[in-house]
């Protein structure tokens, strides 16, 4: 029996597609990410989309300085790359005889909101140039003054309803922002010509006007204002709630301060670990908080919940391999594809895979291809 394979991503970083046959799959070697599969926010988007037949997901990404510090090699980009790999492998995956349709856009904010890519529809054939689109666009948006995230959620939410609008298709489409961020809820003050430039110049946010930004101590004033704005009953999380819009965070967490990083939890999913709540309407049917204190972590952490959302069941993660080892998988029946994450850990490791009945396949050390082995139709990208 035979069935459709999904993509596989590494680090280095690379992904495999394949169609298999029953029987055994051994790769080396396997890093996998925390388990996301039985979240309840996730759950309703994979169902969604099983029966709508139609994603679009916004990727927000941070861009503020503090990127530097706490990611100074990229691999938030790396991270965004596999994630949409896998979405492009979602597109490829017939739901009772109709592939569905799976749209991205990407989007940046530090002191604003920015639309980076325009939404394209996403599959095998296009994954690779807006792969390459992303690092052309990303790779050096590390200089934002501000993390601003009254205006990336604000500007998310304008970003998908003008989205839904243009398309006017039915039933309206599952809806999800891919959120990244590495720092507190952040505004500077404007305090001197230079700092007042990174701010584009402006003196206020436009979601608190009467706050001027050029005086001491007003970025502060302007954090409490902007947790109103974001928090209160009617406001911009209880707007993206309304709109059934579901918001997956990933955070990386090593320079967040605890305090920090609840009221994060709480903006996604409701209320923090304390209790503390953000916004009046129920946030756990709609919400998803992945934090991460690693960058292979960051990466693992995309790539699954991009993998939840086309309704995949998530292996045991395996972490430390050495190369050389292998991690052996049964393909039941059943199972119509597949997807391995793998990150190498280093420069100059390869990858082999070996199907049932048929030699092993190293897979060579760059690039995309579709390739075969045995019986199986396999697809590779390398992403870093």
């Amino acid at each position: 029996m035979n069935g459709l394979g999904t993509c596989t991503t590494f680090r280095r970083v690379a992904t495999l597609c394949g169609l298999v046959t029953l029987g055994t799959v051994s790769l080396m070697p396997l890093a996998g990410a925390q388990d996301q599969a039985a979240n309840p926010a996730l759950l309703k988007v994979s169902s969604c989309v099983s029966d709508r037949r139609h994603i679009m997901v916004l990727m927000l990404i941070d861009e503020s300085a503090s990127l530097k510090k706490t990611d100074p090699k990229n691999e938030r980009i790396t991270a965004a790359q596999s994630a949409v790999e896998s979405l492009a492998g979602l597109s490829e995956h017939e739901i009772d005889g109709k592939k569905p349709v799976v749209e991205v856009a990407v989007s940046g904010f530090s002191v604003e909101y920015q639309r980076r890519l325009d939404w394209t529809s996403v599959g095998y054939s296009n994954v690779e140039d807006l792969r390459n689109k992303i690092d052309a666009e990303f790779t050096s948006k590390n200089q934002g003054l501000d993390t601003d995230y009254v205006a990336a959620l604000a500007g998310a939410r304008s970003e998908l309803a003008d989205r839904l609008k243009a398309t006017g298709v039915s039933p309206i489409p599952c809806q999800v922002i891919m959120w990244f961020t590495d720092g507190a809820f952040s505004i500077e003050d404007r305090t001197s010509a230079a700092r007042l430039a990174a701010g584009n110049n402006k003196s206020f946010k436009e979601w608190s006007p009467g706050i001027d930004l050029t005086v001491k101590g007003s970025g502060k004033n302007a954090e409490a204002a902007g947790t109103v704005v974001l928090c209160k009953a009617g406001g911009e999380v209880d707007r993206l709630r309304e709109d059934d819009v579901t918001t997956v965070a990933i955070a990386l967490v090593t320079e967040l301060e605890p305090a920090d990083e609840e009221f994060l939890r709480s903006l996604v999913v409701g209320k923090s670990t304390s209790g503390k709540t953000c916004g009046e309407k129920p946030g756990e049917q709609l919400g998803f908080y992945s934090p991460v204190d690693d960058l292979s972590e960051l990466i693992a952490s995309f790539d699954a919940i991009a993998n939840v959302l086309g309704y995949g069941t998530q292996g045991k993660p395996e972490k430390g391999m050495e190369p050389g080892s292998e991690r052996t998988f049964p393909v039941d029946i059943g199972m119509s594809r597949f997807h391995i994450q793998v990150q190498t850990g280093a420069p100059g490791r390869s990858v082999t895979f070996t199907a049932p009945g048929s030699a092993a396949l190293q897979l060579p050390d760059k690039g995309t291809a579709n390739t075969q082995i045995g019986a199986s139709k396999l697809r590779y990208a390398w992403l870093s």
